[in-house]
């Protein structure tokens, strides 16, 4: 019983990871902007998406804008990580980490160059992510939940 008490916790946190990230990648896009001297916002109707007032140019500023939102994630949670002791809530956060990294990659080049490149990151992170988090439960090195422990 005390096993499904702490997967449910695990369960929780890593949703509230997951809405988390989305605001701090969001206002990581907006950080870069303002720090290149470029202004946007983050859309009421749609939470997920930062909009240009004016949209630049120059490649350059469109590459670090993508990559700061997922980046930003990835210095936050990793912080986050070195400091936690519990291993659950660690593991769903690298999880976030793992995906937001690779999918800083993508979106920094989608801006940049080619937009296709949004699904694709998307689906990467979220590749890479679940096959790190089924080889830290198969390794069991993740404590709460083991299917292949007798």
């Amino acid at each position: 019983m005390e096993e499904r008490a702490e997967l449910l916790q695990f369960t929780v946190m890593w949703v509230i990871y997951l809405f988390v990230a989305t605001a701090i990648h969001e206002y990581g896009h907006l950080l870069m902007m303002r720090y290149l001297e470029w202004h946007g916002y983050i859309s009421s109707m749609n939470l997920d998406a930062v909009y240009w007032y004016v949209v630049p140019t120059d490649v350059m500023i469109k590459v670090k804008v993508g990559l700061a939102g997922g980046l930003l994630v990835v210095f936050v949670y990793g912080l986050m990580s070195i400091f936690d002791v519990d291993n659950e809530n660690r593991y769903a956060r690298i999880y976030w980490i793992i995906y937001h990294f690779i999918y800083a990659l993508c979106e920094g080049y989608a801006l940049g160059y080619d937009h296709s490149y949004y699904a694709v990151g998307q689906l990467w992170g979220m590749t890479a992510a679940t096959f790190w988090f089924f080889a830290a439960v198969i390794s069991g090195r993740f404590k709460i939940w083991n299917p292949l422990k007798k």
